[in-house]
């Protein structure tokens, strides 16, 4: 059912004179449906005091990662993404290893005539350096492509 004019202004009304989100109350619309529809207005954002940033400066300086940081209302999500955003952390990019021409045939050779699994190739070690992940992933990309049945 969608949200008259009316009800969204008493929502506004409602949300201008600080009625926690919990207690705002549209006649029978569910908690959830107004939760939704104050985020969908833009009615609802806990911004930042000025003490948390200087915590999260204070932690992150000493050396902890933003997902070890506990900031008490805040998800560890929202940790992370201020961190990144207020440029007090920098997430470090991972250097993806690319498959080689020759190790392809290698794993397809491995997969097809002699009948290895991706777990048993990462537990014989026949490609050092990949994680399993890496290996059933291009099992997946060759399956795909009809090169593997």
């Amino acid at each position: 059912m969608l949200w008259t004019a009316q009800e969204k202004r008493k929502l506004r009304k409602q949300m201008r004179s600080g009625v926690p989100i919990k207690e705002v109350q549209i006649g029978d619309r569910t908690h959830i449906s107004i939760r939704y529809q104050v985020y969908q207005l833009g009615l609802y954002i806990k911004r930042w005091k000025r003490s948390e940033l200087t915590i999260l400066e204070k932690l992150v300086s000493e050396g902890k990662k933003p997902w070890e940081i506990d900031i008490p209302g805040r998800t560890k999500i929202a940790i992370r993404n201020k961190a990144i955003r207020a440029e007090i952390w920098k997430p470090k990019r991972r250097h993806i290893h690319q498959w080689k021409t020759a190790e392809v045939r290698n794993l397809i050779h491995l997969v097809s005539v002699c009948g290895y699994t991706a777990r048993s190739l990462f537990l014989n070690e026949r490609f050092p350096g990949r994680s399993i992940d890496s290996i059933s992933q291009q099992l997946r990309r060759l399956r795909r492509k009809n090169i593997i049945i």
